[in-house]
């Protein structure tokens, strides 16, 4: 949905981004920041009865709204799903103005009043039950999705959570050893994290340094792949699903297939690649490349299971559009520069000068400098949005 809106930059994609993440904070965050596991779909037995309605208790609840409100999202007597209604939103609002000789804007102010009626009348029912265990992995994702969603919607509150949740985890689920943990419930953090915890992790702690220009977000990222290569690589090109610590382990697996989240080696070839710019590590690009070419004719023959598989693809093509910027207003700049939809870009920022190869030697006193780069090569600096993106 981030992807979609930025492409697209329809409001629609913008508001459904908003929504997603108030039912997060609302109904799955822990007090102290991460996210739990899963919500149950059933509630006294019934699937889907704490989120679905009949259209005389909606009729009952909004009066007067209740027809426009029952045209907008598809509510009829006999239901639009198993004899009862989910509210949703089959045709566009714009379309049902127009046929209701209704004014777009105030149609939307009566369906964000009648909705927060009905979430005030849901709240009183017999909630469904929560899966409150708490995971590395899924939790890691969550963190990426805020942070980009701050990032394009200029949303630092979801930025904010995104720190506030990595910081539970690094708090409750990493070892004295420096161990990551796989789940963590009741205050005991439980077996150790497998690959597609540390790909997920690396791929949120990336995330975070191009959100907030914090470099110590980086360095955790390029920690966490050395970790990775160490304790995690096989003779083969791709890593195993476990770490070579857990010796209880009959075989050690590898997983390759993109489902309904990314494999770990497909999370861990996209890292490699970015990283090998960040950190100058030429050795890593290639590792990645290894990586795709093992997989090469599962994404050929079944492209659908290897999507993440395909977005390095496309990466390695077209190479990253370098973004460093340099100078005491580097955080503003780097707002700005966050909030313009470029899906190849790869952004550093500092108040000075750093010993990352993207930004040595790009201080200039009393100004802040967007570069432009590419391989480490860079266009003369500019000093505004405006100007990058007439690079761009």
């Amino acid at each position: 949905m981030i992807e979609a809106y930025g492409a697209t930059n329809n409001e629609h994609y913008a508001n459904t981004i908003r929504q997603t993440i108030s039912f997060l904070i609302n109904e799955m965050m822990h007090p102290d920041g991460a996210f739990y596991s899963a919500i149950d779909a059933d509630s006294e037995g019934v699937e889907g009865k704490f989120y679905t309605w009949s259209r005389k208790d909606i009729e009952s609840i909004l009066g007067k709204d209740a027809d426009i409100f029952c045209k907008a999202y598809d509510i009829w007597e006999d239901g639009n799903w198993e004899k009862t209604n989910i509210i949703w939103i089959p045709t566009k609002l714009e379309k049902i103005a127009l046929e209701n000789n209704y004014p777009l804007d105030e149609l939307k102010d009566v369906l964000e009043r009648s909705r927060a009626k009905l979430l005030e009348v849901r709240n009183k029912r017999i909630r469904p039950m929560t899966d409150d265990k708490i995971l590395l992995g899924w939790n890691a994702l969550t963190i990426k999705a805020l942070s980009q969603a701050g990032m394009l919607l200029k949303e630092k509150s979801y930025i904010h959570i995104a720190e506030r949740a990595i910081a539970f985890l690094e708090k409750n689920m990493l070892s004295k050893e420096g161990i990551w943990m796989h789940s963590w419930k009741n205050n005991q953090s439980k077996i150790p994290a497998f690959l597609d915890d540390y790909g997920a992790l690396i791929s949120a702690y990336i995330t975070l340094q191009e959100a907030t220009g914090e470099l110590v977000y980086l360095r955790k990222a390029i920690q966490y792949t050395e970790y990775v290569i160490q304790h995690f690589s096989s003779l083969s090109t791709l890593f195993f699903y476990t770490s070579k610590e857990q010796e209880d382990i009959v075989l050690r697996k590898k997983d390759i297939y993109d489902g309904a989240i990314p494999s770990g080696n497909s999370l861990m070839a996209n890292n490699l690649f970015y990283l090998s710019v960040m950190a100058n590590k030429p050795e890593w690009a290639e590792m990645a490349k290894g990586m795709l070419l093992s997989v090469g004719g599962g994404m050929v023959h079944y492209p659908i299971s290897f999507g993440n598989w395909d977005i390095l693809l496309q990466q390695m093509v077209h190479g990253f559009k370098e973004i460093a910027i340099v100078g005491s207003n580097y955080k503003l700049e780097l707002e700005n520069v966050n909030s313009i939809y470029l899906p190849d870009k790869l952004t550093i920022s500092a108040e000075a000068d750093f010993e990352l190869p993207l930004l040595q030697n790009r201080y200039q006193h009393n100004k802040t400098l967007i570069y432009l780069c590419k391989d480490y090569s860079c266009q003369q600096p500019v000093e505004s949005i405006e100007e990058l993106q007439n690079l761009l």
